[in-house]
């Protein structure tokens, strides 16, 4: 075999660049196989400047490691990575996780033969679609069936639609609505430990209006160790009818889930204080908003969180017993207790508000207290310009737990007080 020089030297004679190693014996060049050497083999065609002769040229291009030192011709000779497009693909697809929705009965539908209807139930979201079992002759169906769904984006409607079952033509329509279900899923991301509350406890409040279709106030609820919200839906383009239904959602296997894992590092990185348990007792002498009273509930805010008590209608001395759960993630700002009186068809009236000093209560806990008798006052606090309180407010060790009980002057209205409680 005969060498010729490379691509980026000359020849002292014509100065002709050549491109490969030449090989002398054709069949030497035919007799090989590419694929059995470490590069691919290729065929060139040149004239040699001596005699002029057309010679045909084998060889495979020069290694090298890196593609820069390369001449431009031998760089289109390199073969580049294959990208694994159904992988790419498949991570794009990947759901968030998976939606449960219990369909639990209906409510006085509508009537779609001559006495009766045989209603089932139809939810959709985006391209999948699922049905319940028909139930024959009953406006107040009981079905009890779990539909699931799989959840990729989270402004996508889930729809809901009520038909009545005929035979011989096609089935009648008995309304529709849609569940938005972005209020369930803040509530999966809010930054609590879920496991330290108590069964039964509302982590949040959504009320009736334009944006959805409830019948009444939904409670997302931390029930059995999952996050669940009851909801009754008015249907539309009706006459008449509700669903009850319930969510419940899940991170399944192969899911991206919605951070829930990531949010507990970072509260952990962050050293949680921990969460303030305010019990909302009763209200005083509230002020009247109506003709003879006032519907009153409370709203508690601290930074970004926003909790809600029940309303209860008519009376001014209401007793409202209900325990709201903050997460202390910067102890220093400010806890404020509003009362509202409930209106139906126009805002609601204010009915005074007021700041809740929690940090003598933090500071005796950090005292680190335990075993003490029970009932024993660890600190008083008295009543000043810079706290709401009506009188003098004691922190005691009550059955194994550091509480506060405190009565609050409703500020920027006329009269009316707040009895609550701090625990953590």
């Amino acid at each position: 075999m005969e060498k010729i020089q490379g691509p980026n030297s000359k020849t002292k004679k014509s100065g002709e660049r050549v491109t490969f190693k030449r090989v002398r014996n054709a069949k030497e060049g035919r007799g090989k196989n590419p694929k059995e050497s470490k590069g691919a083999a290729m065929k060139s065609v040149r004239r040699n400047p001596r005699n002029g002769a057309v010679e045909t040229v084998f060889g495979t291009p020069r290694r090298c490691s890196s593609s820069k030192l390369l001449s431009p011709f031998l760089r289109r000779f390199q073969i580049l990575p294959r990208l694994n497009l159904s992988r790419c693909k498949t991570m794009e697809d990947k759901p968030l996780g998976i939606l449960r929705v219990h369909v639990k009965r209906g409510i006085n539908l509508a009537i779609r033969d001559s006495t009766s209807s045989d209603p089932y139930v139809v939810v959709t979201l985006g391209n999948q679609k699922l049905k319940t079992r028909v139930i024959n002759s009953n406006c107040n169906p009981v079905w009890n069936e779990q539909l699931t769904l799989s959840i990729k984006d989270v402004n996508d409607p889930i729809r809901l639609t009520v038909y009545d079952k005929d035979r011989f033509s096609g089935d009648d329509k008995m309304g529709d609505g849609e569940i938005d279900m972005r209020p369930f899923l803040e509530a999966h991301q809010m930054e609590l430990d879920f496991q330290k509350l108590p069964n039964g406890c509302a982590i949040k409040r959504i009320r009736p209006g334009r944006t959805n279709c409830l019948a009444e106030e939904s409670s997302i609820t931390w029930s059995n160790g999952k996050i669940k919200q009851d909801m009754i839906l008015r249907l539309r383009n009706v006459e008449c009818g509700e669903l009850e239904i319930m969510l419940e959602w899940t991170d399944g296997p192969g899911c991206k889930g919605l951070g829930r894992e990531e949010q507990r590092k970072r509260l952990k990185m962050e050293e949680l204080a921990g969460l303030l348990r305010i019990r909302v007792k009763k209200g005083i002498n509230l002020a009247r908003r109506d003709s003879l009273s006032s519907d009153p509930f409370v709203v508690i805010t601290m930074g970004t969180q926003k909790l809600k008590g029940r309303t209860v209608e008519n009376n001014c001395n209401p007793e409202w017993n209900e325990e709201l759960t903050l997460a202390l993630k910067h102890p220093n700002e400010p806890v404020t207790l509003i009362v509202y009186d409930k209106d139906t068809f126009t805002s609601h009236d204010k009915m005074g508000d007021a700041k809740i000093d929690i940090k003598p209560f933090l500071e005796v806990h950090k005292l680190g207290l335990q075993e003490l008798p029970d009932g024993t006052v660890i600190k008083r606090v008295l009543p000043t310009k810079e706290n709401c309180l009506s009188e003098e407010s004691r922190i005691v060790y009550h059955n194994g737990k550091i509480v506060q009980d405190m009565i609050l002057v409703l500020r920027n209205v006329e009269c009316g007080e707040v009895e609550i409680q701090l625990e953590r």
